[in-house]
């Protein structure tokens, strides 16, 4: 199948000269020079000795090779909409590209027109309705199995598409727990890569910090790790992630390095942005692309106890995919906040276990498939601290519901 823009319109052009596909459908925008221009031709009603005449046949052979290569995908594949996904994915990279560019070289980007260009990469990509009966879910799943046997296990996986919020306070071991997650995610996904973004570590120190929690790896697997030190906005994370085809997870660790102040329109400009974005991506690579956001516990908002939404400047809740939060009630010294009438604020409870830790689960948007009548809940697993939480056990389910 097609790799690039310029293979795929190779590829049309033959299929349309060898009369395999219809000229209709096809928008000569689409394609780079020559191929537009040919196509242009063809639409005129010009026939094949035309074509030859009127364009180099160093472009025209090839053309017609390409397409024989095809075999039966020549005439079965929905080549109108092969090319149309190229062209925008080709396109709308470029912008994006360009915008991170132009942040590298201090150039400020606005958050308006940042947001424009991503909710266009997304339309423009998905633009064309479909109707119900036609969409395929006989073999469509929400989740897309994570390899972390705690997640898989009362999550059913992680987002097939969308964005993972991971909240925790300060020295919780987010950083830990996302390299270990995408660990697990490189060795059950061996064709998929992981775009993680560092903004609080060089790179250097990520790679160690990494080797550490994980032991030595071949270099094999270090090279599908695509380690990003520096982005100055979201649109800038967004055009790194479209360069790599094999990409399944984005890890940006952590959120508030990307937020250009403190009020909630900040962080709602860059989750929405990251949500957007997810699909935006999956359009391009297979229909699949998950965002992991690590965020920190706001001292504001965050009193103790088991941690709710609330503790997180913004967690985008409408359009996040699933709400994970870390906690360790043994490490917990902080006295939760009182109502005023000298009660807890914080209903929830959770047992303190010597070396024990939970994932707490406030969202999955799919639904919590395993647990249905006992969500939100929490996810008690093993934890060290030189290793943080054990994502490789399966642990046990605490229903936050009752």
């Amino acid at each position: 199948m097609p790799t690039n823009l310029i293979t795929t319109a190779e590829q049309v052009i033959g299929l349309i000269l060898t009369g395999k596909q219809s000229h209709t459908g096809f928008n000569p925008e689409w394609f780079p020079k020559p191929y537009n221009l040919i196509l242009s031709d063809i639409k005129k009603g010009k026939d094949m000795s035309e074509i030859l005449i009127a364009h180099d046949s160093g472009i025209v052979q090839p053309a017609l090779h390409a397409a024989a290569s095809l075999n039966g995908l020549g005439e079965t594949s929905d080549w109108v909409s092969i090319m149309r996904t190229k062209f925008l994915s080709e396109t709308n990279g470029q912008m994006l590209k360009k915008m991170g560019e132009q942040a590298i070289n201090g150039v400020q980007i606005p958050a308006d027109k940042l947001r424009a260009i991503v909710e266009t990469v997304c339309a423009g990509e998905k633009s064309e309705s479909i109707r119900g009966d036609e969409i395929d879910v006989d073999n469509y799943n929400p989740f897309n199995p994570s390899g972390s046997q705690a997640i898989d296990t009362h999550l059913v996986g992680m987002p097939n598409v969308g964005t993972m919020i991971l909240g925790a306070k300060t020295f919780a071991g987010k950083t830990t727990l996302a390299i270990k997650f995408a660990a697990n995610y490189l060795d059950t996904h061996p064709n998929k890569e992981v775009h993680f973004i560092t903004l609080e570590d060089m790179a250097q120190a990520w790679r160690d910090r990494a080797q550490v929690i994980l032991g030595n790896r071949p270099k094999e697997f270090w090279h599908r790790f695509i380690i990003q030190q520096f982005a100055g906005n979201v649109g800038e994370i967004m055009a790194e992630s479209s360069r790599y085809p094999d990409l399944g997870l984005v890890i940006v660790d952590y959120v508030d390095y990307l937020a250009e102040d403190s009020s909630l329109d900040s962080y709602a400009q860059i989750y929405r942005t990251l949500a957007m974005g997810a699909k935006s991506l999956a359009v391009t690579h297979n229909e699949q692309m998950t965002i992991m956001i690590c965020a920190q516990f706001s001292r504001t908002n965050y009193n103790g106890g088991v941690p709710t939404p609330r503790a997180i400047n913004y967690t985008g809740e409408a359009g996040a995919w699933m709400i994970l939060m870390l906690y360790n009630p043994s490490k917990d010294w902080e006295v939760g906040k009182k109502d005023k009438n000298g009660k807890d604020e914080n209903p929830y409870i959770l047992p303190a276990v010597d070396n024990k830790a939970y994932i707490i689960c406030w969202k999955v948007k799919a639904g919590f498939r395993n647990h249905p009548d006992e969500f939100p809940g929490a996810i008690q697993v093993g934890w060290t601290g030189s290793k943080g939480y054990d994502l490789d056990c399966a642990g046990k389910w605490f229903s936050l519901s009752k």
